[in-house]
């Protein structure tokens, strides 16, 4: 593996570790943080789209002015998210439970109707969708437990990703999930 990539793979893993130990120690700014960002990346996104839709030579007249209707709405939505943090934090949480109920919905499901499962796999799934939905309706009840699992999840997914990269920074060798 290059060097400069191991380099740019170890700083990149420090800043998401400690990124991530920041949002853990700082749950309601790192929120903020995250709404902010997703306002910015739906403005750019949205200014893209429409540099696209005017200076695209090859593209067709549909093309061009789906590109810039898109590009419009894309910088709509980032204002609008930006304008109203509470509303999407709120819209963002209800998203999370309920793709968690449905996912918890599903592990029952699937634990009492998989024939071909261990009995220990069975219970499991009826365990850990139990769970989902118990968490699903708890983020319903109490939205600001909902924020702080929110923020949890985000930084534990980065503190992940750091970890991965410094560990392929440190070794030189990609982590590869089979021979």
């Amino acid at each position: 593996m290059q060097s400069t990539l191991r380099i740019v793979q170890i700083i990149l893993g420090i800043i998401a570790i400690g990124l991530s130990l920041y949002v853990i120690l700082n749950p309601p700014l790192a929120l903020s943080y995250v709404i902010t960002l997703l306002s910015i990346i739906l403005i750019i996104t949205g200014i893209e789209r429409i540099v696209h839709g005017i200076s695209s030579d090859e593209s067709s007249k549909s093309s061009k002015v789906g590109n810039i209707i898109l590009g419009i709405v894309g910088i709509g939505f980032g204002i609008f998210v930006s304008a109203y943090p509470v509303f999407t934090t709120g819209l963002l949480l209800t998203i999370m439970a309920i793709g968690l109920l449905a996912i918890g919905i599903a592990r029952i499901i699937t634990g009492l109707y998989a024939k071909e499962s261990p009995k220990w796999l069975k219970a499991l799934m009826i365990i850990s969708g139990s769970i989902a939905i118990i968490v699903a309706i708890l983020v319903f009840a109490y939205p600001s437990l909902g924020v702080v699992l929110l923020t949890l999840i985000v930084s534990i997914s980065l503190l992940i990703i750091g970890i991965d990269s410094l560990i392929q920074g440190v070794s030189g060798r990609k982590i590869k999930l089979t021979k």
